[in-house]
């Protein structure tokens, strides 16, 4: 009779244990991404931390932060960077937690592309097949190759974000579908010139969720009309180094323009440590302009050097740099690369 109860509680032990078993699972692995992902951000107040206690590190970086920057020459007919939500995104099922907004925070990248915000759909929290969308409206009325960017993010799973376009805000059509891992914020263009000369064009991003264990993000969506001449950079943050320490900061260039164009990098000289441009290779001087055709993309490299002595602990030095575009100076831009130095 003890061994026939036995058995009996063994066997619905076991069938609980079935039951909650991948829910226990996901928890305990999703418990762990979480402290993860915590661990692998380092923000002002952890950089303070480690330059007040002087740890022996060799390098130190700073959580990476993308800054896009648009000439001014760009025909932007609509650019939204969710730093208010939904603002003017319409939400399906409406629910507000489907489609959110956050700092890049939740479950996401730990940073957004520009401003505060991003939004991300809720993949982590919702059951699989869960389907939400988000949308807005533009005028293409006056277009004639219309464009269509955002950054992405996602960096695994099988999930997806799939963008569709509507004349009537019904009847949508799909128009491109986002890789399944997309590890860093990366900028995506999607051509609308099948909607050229539309007054009213719904633009909608939806997501189905497969219970995962990140949240797809996205931000800086914006719609234009290319300039013959146009280009966008990516930025990367500041780090920390040690004296005599040299680090290669990567920007990334994109020819946003209809037509090929080559581009001039430029110190302005404001920078106090050694610094030296170089191509994509690291290795080669950055002498003559970079050569892009129409929609195409590069790197080019800063490499500052700390000197050995006379830095203080915390210092930071400031460089800024421009990059032109060939035809007259059309396309101008600025930017800053700043690094922090850690004495021993």
């Amino acid at each position: 009779m003890r061994n026939k109860f036995f058995a009996v509680a063994l066997t619905l032990l076991t069938m609980v244990f079935a039951v909650n078993a991948q829910d226990f699972k996901k928890a305990e692995v999703k418990s762990v991404k979480k402290a993860t992902v915590h661990n692998s951000i380092v923000g002002k107040s952890a950089l303070t931390e480690n330059v007040a206690k002087k740890e022996d590190l060799s390098q130190h970086r700073m959580s990476r932060v993308v800054h896009p920057i648009w000439n001014n020459s760009k025909g932007v007919i609509f650019q939204d960077g969710f730093e208010t939500f939904p603002g003017v995104w319409t939400l399906e099922p409406g629910t507000g937690d489907d489609w959110a907004q956050d700092m890049g925070d939740d479950h996401g990248p730990g940073s957004v592309v520009e401003g505060t915000y991003a939004a991300f759909f809720n993949d982590y929290d919702y059951s699989s097949s869960t389907t939400a969308s988000m949308s807005t409206v533009v005028d293409l009325s006056t277009t004639t190759v219309p464009v269509l960017s955002f950054y992405y993010w996602d960096s695994g799973g099988s999930d997806v974000v799939v963008v569709s376009a509507s004349t009537d805000g019904s009847n949508f059509t799909d128009i491109y579908t986002t890789a399944a891992t997309v590890a860093d914020w990366t900028m995506l263009s999607v051509d609308l010139s099948a909607y050229a000369g539309e007054a009213t064009v719904t633009i909608k991003f939806t997501g189905t969720s497969v219970y995962g264990y990140n949240n797809p993000h996205i931000d800086n969506v914006v719609v234009y009309e290319p300039e013959a001449y146009d280009f966008s950079l990516t930025v990367p943050a500041g780090v920390v180094l040690k004296p005599g320490m040299s680090y290669d900061y990567v920007v990334d260039i994109t020819n946003l323009g209809a037509a090929d164009d080559n581009f001039t990098v430029a110190s302005l000289g404001n920078g106090a440590w050694t610094y030296e441009l170089y191509q994509a290779d690291s290795a080669t001087a950055l002498t003559d302009p970079i050569m892009l055709p129409a929609d195409g993309d590069t790197a080019f490299v800063v490499r500052v050097t700390l000197p050995i002595d006379g830095l203080t602990q915390g210092q930071i030095d400031l460089a800024s740099f421009t990059v032109t575009s060939a035809e007259g100076g059309k396309a101008v831009e600025t930017f800053d690369i700043s690094t922090t130095a850690l004495t021993p």
